[in-house]
């Protein structure tokens, strides 16, 4: 305090660079996470010591969970199918002894039954040059493809039976048999 009054001092700082490239990386994680949605990955990443997934509202989604639901290990495992579970939990395991990147394709079951398939992509995460101390990936529902694939087994099956059938109907019938082509050329 002056005889003049108070007075106010400071330092003015243009950050119009800094809000333009906080502006760009906004963008581009937008970008990213539409890309994502888009591609069906889902990302997520599990902190071991704490046990907690940290991953967007539509990864908890995918797995029957609603958004405000916290997602540990355990309830990841609780969705499992029975048949996939002691797999899943041993690869964990050893991501955990032996760091690297991963793939796993598994089912999980839903609170009303439903079975979805998963593809989760990822690595092992660390804290310098430590023990790994979680995951980070993406998950994929690959639902659709798994019952494709199921589906053409089946038709490839059905195949090899038709053709079974008429192999045998054409060493075993009792009249002479012949395949022609269109140009009335002897195939069979």
């Amino acid at each position: 305090d002056e005889p003049r009054g108070p007075r106010l001092v400071g330092v003015a700082v243009d950050i119009t660079e800094r809000m333009r490239v906080e502006s760009a990386l906004s963008a581009t994680e937008d970008r990213l996470k539409r890309a994502q949605e888009l591609g069906g990955a889902l990302a997520f990443e599990w902190d071991a010591r704490t046990d907690r997934v940290v991953a967007a509202p539509a990864f908890k989604a995918l797995y029957g969970l609603a958004p405000d639901e916290p997602m540990s290990f355990a309830s990841f495992l609780s969705r499992m199918h029975p048949d996939d579970r002691e797999r899943v939990e041993e690869d964990l395991y050893r991501l955990l002894a032996a760091p690297g990147p991963y793939e796993s394709e598994f089912r999980i079951v839903l609170p009303n039954g439903a079975v979805r398939w998963i593809l989760s992509r990822g690595e092992s995460l660390r804290d310098g040059s430590g023990p790994p101390t979680g995951l980070a990936g993406i998950n994929i529902d690959i639902t659709a493809r798994k019952e494709v694939e199921e589906e053409l087994r089946q038709s490839k099956r059905e195949a090899r039976a038709r053709f079974r059938e008429i192999r045998a109907l054409y060493q075993h019938a009792p009249v002479g048999l012949a395949l022609l082509d269109i140009d009335m050329r002897f195939v069979r």
